[in-house]
Protein backbone atom coordinates (compact mmCIF):
# COMPACT_ATOMS: atom_id res chain seq x y z
CA UNK A 1 0.00 0.00 0.00
CA UNK A 2 1.55 2.98 -1.27
CA UNK A 3 0.59 6.45 1.20
CA UNK A 4 -0.92 9.25 -0.37
CA UNK A 5 0.00 11.48 2.31
CA UNK A 6 1.42 11.91 5.60
CA UNK A 7 -1.32 13.95 7.74
CA UNK A 8 0.60 15.43 10.74
CA UNK A 9 -0.53 13.74 13.80
CA UNK A 10 0.19 16.56 15.94
CA UNK A 11 -1.68 19.07 14.34
CA UNK A 12 -5.01 16.86 13.74
CA UNK A 13 -4.91 15.76 17.07
CA UNK A 14 -5.96 19.80 17.57
CA UNK A 15 -9.74 18.96 16.03
CA UNK A 16 -12.11 18.77 18.40
CA UNK A 17 -15.29 17.19 15.91
CA UNK A 18 -15.82 15.07 13.20
CA UNK A 19 -16.33 18.48 10.66
CA UNK A 20 -13.08 19.87 11.86
CA UNK A 21 -11.51 16.76 11.33
CA UNK A 22 -12.88 16.75 7.56
CA UNK A 23 -11.97 20.13 7.11
CA UNK A 24 -8.29 19.58 7.77
CA UNK A 25 -8.28 16.42 5.57
CA UNK A 26 -9.82 17.70 2.93
CA UNK A 27 -7.58 21.02 2.95
CA UNK A 28 -4.59 18.09 2.14
CA UNK A 29 -7.12 15.97 0.00
CA UNK A 30 -8.15 18.87 -2.05
CA UNK A 31 -4.63 19.12 -3.74
CA UNK A 32 -4.40 16.09 -5.07
CA UNK A 33 -7.77 15.81 -6.30
CA UNK A 34 -6.71 18.88 -8.08
CA UNK A 35 -4.07 16.70 -9.93
CA UNK A 36 -5.34 13.59 -10.59
CA UNK A 37 -8.45 16.05 -12.64
CA UNK A 38 -5.36 18.12 -14.24
CA UNK A 39 -3.95 14.54 -15.61
CA UNK A 40 -7.14 13.42 -16.81
CA UNK A 41 -7.34 16.91 -18.91
CA UNK A 42 -10.59 17.59 -17.69
CA UNK A 43 -12.21 21.07 -18.03
CA UNK A 44 -12.76 23.10 -15.00
CA UNK A 45 -10.71 21.56 -13.03
CA UNK A 46 -11.30 23.75 -9.93
CA UNK A 47 -14.98 23.43 -9.95
CA UNK A 48 -14.93 19.67 -10.30
CA UNK A 49 -12.06 18.94 -7.55
CA UNK A 50 -14.34 21.04 -5.47
CA UNK A 51 -17.29 18.89 -6.12
CA UNK A 52 -15.34 15.88 -5.61
CA UNK A 53 -13.42 17.24 -2.43
CA UNK A 54 -16.97 17.48 -1.05
CA UNK A 55 -18.43 14.34 -2.21
CA UNK A 56 -15.11 12.15 -0.37
CA UNK A 57 -15.74 14.40 3.05
CA UNK A 58 -19.75 14.28 2.80
CA UNK A 59 -20.01 10.53 1.67
CA UNK A 60 -17.25 8.63 3.93
CA UNK A 61 -15.97 8.30 8.06
CA UNK A 62 -12.98 10.22 8.98
CA UNK A 63 -11.32 6.93 9.67
CA UNK A 64 -12.30 6.02 6.08
CA UNK A 65 -10.49 9.26 4.85
CA UNK A 66 -7.40 8.66 6.75
CA UNK A 67 -7.52 5.34 5.40
CA UNK A 68 -7.38 6.67 1.52
CA UNK A 69 -4.49 9.57 2.80
CA UNK A 70 -2.63 5.61 3.12
CA UNK A 71 -3.69 3.97 0.06
CA UNK A 72 -2.94 6.27 -2.79
CA UNK A 73 -4.76 3.34 -5.33
CA UNK A 74 -7.88 3.46 -3.23
CA UNK A 75 -8.11 7.67 -2.97
CA UNK A 76 -7.79 8.32 -6.91
CA UNK A 77 -10.08 5.14 -7.65
CA UNK A 78 -12.79 6.74 -5.40
CA UNK A 79 -12.05 9.81 -7.09
CA UNK A 80 -12.80 8.47 -10.22
CA UNK A 81 -16.13 7.11 -8.99
CA UNK A 82 -17.08 11.07 -8.19
CA UNK A 83 -15.79 12.32 -11.18
CA UNK A 84 -18.00 9.42 -12.79
CA UNK A 85 -20.81 10.06 -10.92
CA UNK A 86 -20.79 13.96 -11.38
CA UNK A 87 -20.31 13.48 -15.59
CA UNK A 88 -22.82 10.96 -15.56
CA UNK A 89 -25.86 13.30 -13.46
CA UNK A 90 -24.97 16.67 -15.39
CA UNK A 91 -26.39 17.12 -18.83
CA UNK A 92 -24.33 17.81 -21.81
CA UNK A 93 -24.78 20.52 -23.68
CA UNK A 94 -26.18 18.27 -26.37
CA UNK A 95 -28.93 17.43 -23.85
CA UNK A 96 -29.78 20.50 -23.03
CA UNK A 97 -30.33 21.95 -26.17
CA UNK A 98 -32.14 19.25 -27.67
CA UNK A 99 -34.96 19.55 -24.90
CA UNK A 100 -35.33 23.83 -26.28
Amino acid sequence: MTPLVQIPADEFAKCQTDADKKQFLGNYLYQFVVRFIESQKSPDTESLAGKVTGMILDGQTVDYILYLCCDKKSFYQIVQEAIDLINSSEPTAESTTDKK
